[in-house]
């Protein structure tokens, strides 16, 4: 584990910035195929797949994010964690430099 060292506001422009979110929804034998085909259109992953949920895994901004939890709400959300934006500056430029 490490503590935070430094915090930077990073213009929008230069730099890649994501969220991580990870969605636990019940999963039945009829709703599975639906569930899988939203996880392929959004560009999700199945990071655990069991007899009566999955856990699915995705990263994008936050309008993608909250696409998807509204999409896969009525299925039943088990439980969500989100990391919130987190982001690096493109280039060579690194926050230990600043």
């Amino acid at each position: 584990m490490y503590d935070v060292k430094k915090v930077k506001v990073m213009a929008q422009g230069s730099t890649v910035a994501k969220e991580l979110l990870m969605i636990k929804v019940a999963a039945t034998q009829g709703t599975r195929q639906e569930l899988i085909s939203m996880v392929d259109i959004f560009r999700a992953k199945i990071a655990d797949y069991s007899a009566d949920a999955l856990i699915i895994e995705i990263r994008g901004d936050a309008a993608k994010l909250n696409a998807f939890i509204s999409l896969i709400e009525p299925y039943g959300i088990l439980e969500i964690c989100r990391t919130g934006l987190i982001a690096l500056e493109k280039g060579s430029a690194c926050l230990k430099d600043a």
